[in-house]
């Protein structure tokens, strides 16, 4: 067997370190053939035919389920797909009160990975990685020799094709107000405004807790909150399938932590929400 020297190097300091390795699984993987292939068919299945799926992995401590949920993630970058992941912890669930449900929407929105950006934070390089391909394609249209960011026709024709690919945001919840942002991200791009695209990205994951902040700093009324964020991740979905990738992989992991919620009517409003979205 030939092993990669990142991949082995990988593997024992994650193995060293009592962790799952983040790369090279497959060569450790062993009696798991059926789930290995259960899993590259139904991401094929979602890359062609655009579906949804939800799996559980259930078993006590140390049978291997964040070890399965690794491998879900190593073969998703490989494909396309982008990955985000989170921990279910005391103040991050999937219902809550005081930021609890959009603290796990930013750990994942903190967390996202593509295959060139595999160790989180991709959010920024998706988005310009985006516009880049925009102007590129604008390029061979109106066969320049390269972008050209002062030229009216060449911003209009950009801006065209950006507005084609968000018009088709506002079929779903909360599409208006990401769309907007994206394009308070672009505009930022084209100006060398850091500042404004730093605070598109602070939306996007979640970060503004003030609908005031959000209206002063971008214009946008909304926010993501504990009651719309699922809508946004939806949202996020469908926009980076359209711009070419495979579809989101969400990895959730210790959701223990969910029955230890003490307050049962808290408790029994995560077991709905699952229920809700499966």
């Amino acid at each position: 067997m030939k092993i990669k020297r990142r991949d082995s190097a990988d593997i024992l300091n994650a193995l060293a370190g009592g962790v799952v390795p983040s790369r090279g699984l497959q060569y450790i993987i062993v009696g798991r053939e059926a789930e290995m292939r259960q899993i590259k068919e139904d991401l094929k299945d979602i890359k062609e035919n655009g579906s949804s799926l939800i799996k559980f992995f259930i078993g006590a401590y140390g049978t291997g389920k964040s070890f399965m949920q690794n491998f879900v993630r190593q073969i998703g970058l490989d494909v396309g797909f982008v990955v985000a992941k989170a921990d279910f912890t005391p103040h991050r669930r999937l219902y809550g009160n005081d930021n609890q449900a959009v603290a796990l929407y930013s750990e994942l929105m903190r967390n996202l990975s593509t295959k060139s950006v595999p160790h989180g934070n991709a959010l920024p390089a998706i988005l310009d990685q985006w516009i880049t391909n925009i102007q590129n394609k604008v390029v061979q249209k109106l066969g320049y020799d390269g972008p050209i960011l002062n030229d009216p026709t060449f911003i209009q024709a950009v801006e065209k094709e950006i507005i084609d690919v968000v018009s088709h945001l506002d079929e779903l919840t909360g599409g208006y107000d990401f769309a907007n942002v994206l394009g308070v991200y672009y505009r930022g791009f084209v100006e060398q405004d850091r500042e404004k695209q730093r605070r598109a990205l602070r939306w996007i994951r979640g970060e503004y807790l003030a609908k005031t902040d959000a209206i002063r700093d971008l214009g946008i009324r909304e926010i993501i909150n504990d009651n719309n964020y699922y809508g946004y991740l939806k949202v996020l979905s469908k926009f980076v399938r359209q711009i070419g990738y495979s579809g989101l992989i969400i990895n959730l992991d210790e959701a223990v932590n969910l029955y230890k919620i003490t307050h049962r009517e808290a408790r029994e409003k995560n077991y709905e929400y699952i229920l809700m979205n499966i």
